[in-house]
């Protein structure tokens, strides 16, 4: 904009003699100007300026090359001193120079994924990087960016599995768990990829920790009891069947939970005098004695339907002897039966954020959720300031740009994915 503008005061000059033949676009310029120039000087309010002023400066432009070309030696040195001049006088020093504010990139990242001709992943993920950066410095929390970031990681991360490419697929979810951990189709999608690779244990991490994000998605849900039945871990299914049959929206859905119940029924074992071993088990609780109180636990909680308290107490247990990975399972355990328990997603937080198995993910998941539900718990301010601190930590840290420049044939072949994506969930 200074270049031009300085040649458009330059013309000004040159067509100050026959102003009366430039009246109009003077008054124009003036009035635009001082209308709205003055009042709101963003750089796209003085766009409906340029095109009068290259008007002008191109009639300087051929005025002076006349000029030259006539050998005016005087008049054309103090002419282009001049316009030396005004360009220097609209060239804003660099130590006053605005930044683009964080908007603008997020704007142009969006201008990217919406226009087919120009659309490009590799561009939408550079402009929204560089608008997290911005809100970064200026400490702000739009979300308008992560969410553009993880738009553009997870779409790249469909359109590799579509291409057969699974270790990709996986690197952009990660990168997209990085930037906004909060999105259940993540985990969906590492759910299949995990399953189709036959590792059953990540593929149930991965379906526990979307459900902490969102607890009653259906298809988490019928495919995590579905891989439990597949184990042979029945017990663990059966609670997912419950909550199946009692709360979903689907008549379809819930005739299947009720089938799988029925199957499961005689798979589940029967305890009897099932008081009596309880009294037993807490005695030896409260007397510390951990290895013959989990002993019983592990015997009750075998054919523990419906008591989350008693998960809790073997997973404590657990702790107690550093067994962290089986106190995480008997945790999870607790919250399938109760999965809207504000003190049992606290209890997993801590168990990941503060555990040698330490996941800031998983944590930043559970803590999450338990902001939303446990507002009355006495642990509510201080898990907040832990929230506060885990979700600055989880900022920008640098990411590196994943996805590359690709062919404006590859860029079209992702745009109608794309597309067509929109239009199946339409």
């Amino acid at each position: 904009f200074g270049l031009i503008a300085a040649l458009g005061f330059w013309g000004v000059m040159f067509s100050w003699r026959q102003r009366h033949k430039f009246s109009l676009v003077y008054i124009y310029l003036v009035g635009l100007t001082l209308g709205i120039w003055l009042f709101y000087p963003v750089s796209r309010f003085r766009y409906v300026l340029l095109p009068w002023l290259i008007l002008i400066g191109a009639y300087a432009l051929i005025s002076f090359m006349a000029d030259f070309v006539k050998k005016k030696k005087s008049k054309t040195f103090a002419i282009g001193f001049c316009l030396v001049l005004l360009i220097w006088t609209f060239t804003v020093p660099k130590w006053l120079k605005a930044e683009g504010r964080f908007v603008d990139y997020c704007n142009i990242a969006i201008a990217y994924f919406e226009n087919e001709r120009v659309f490009n992943l590799s561009q939408i993920e550079r402009q929204a990087q560089t608008c997290w950066d911005k809100e970064v410095e200026k400490d702000i929390e739009h979300f308008q960016s992560r969410k553009l970031l993880s738009t553009a990681y997870n779409l790249a991360a469909s359109f590799s599995l579509e291409q057969g490419d699974e270790k990709r697929a996986k690197r952009y979810l990660k990168a997209s768990r990085e930037v906004l951990p909060s999105q259940v189709f993540i985990y969906q999608l590492l759910f299949q990829i995990y399953k189709s690779e036959g590792n059953n244990q990540k593929a149930i991490l991965a379906a526990q920790t979307g459900l902490a994000v969102t607890q009653n998605d259906i298809f988490l849900l019928e495919k995590l009891a579905d891989l439990y039945i597949e184990e042979k871990q029945y017990i663990f299914s059966w609670p997912i069947l419950i909550n199946l049959f009692k709360n979903a929206s689907n008549s379809q859905v819930r005739e299947r939970a009720k089938n799988k119940l029925i199957a499961l029924e005689p798979q589940i074992p029967q305890i009897t005098d099932l008081d009596s071993l309880l009294q037993q088990a807490n005695f030896l609780y409260d007397k510390k004695r951990w290895e013959e109180a989990l002993t019983i636990y592990e015997k009750i909680n075998s054919v523990n339907r419906s008591e989350p308290l008693l998960f809790i107490k073997e997973a404590s247990i657990h702790g107690f002897l550093k067994n962290y990975q089986k106190a995480e399972r008997a945790f999870l355990r607790a919250w399938a039966i109760r999965p809207g328990n504000p003190e049992i997603l606290r209890i997993l937080a801590d168990l990941y954020l503060f555990s040698t198995r330490q996941s800031q993910f998983l944590g930043y998941s559970y803590l999450s959720r338990f902001i939303q539900l446990g507002k009355n718990s006495p642990q509510y301010q201080d898990r907040l300031s832990v929230f506060q601190r885990l979700k600055s930590d989880l900022g920008n840290r640098g990411l590196p740009l994943l996805i590359k420049d690709g062919t404006k044939e590859e860029n079209q072949k992702i745009y109608q994915f794309y597309k067509q994506q929109n239009e199946k969930l339409k």
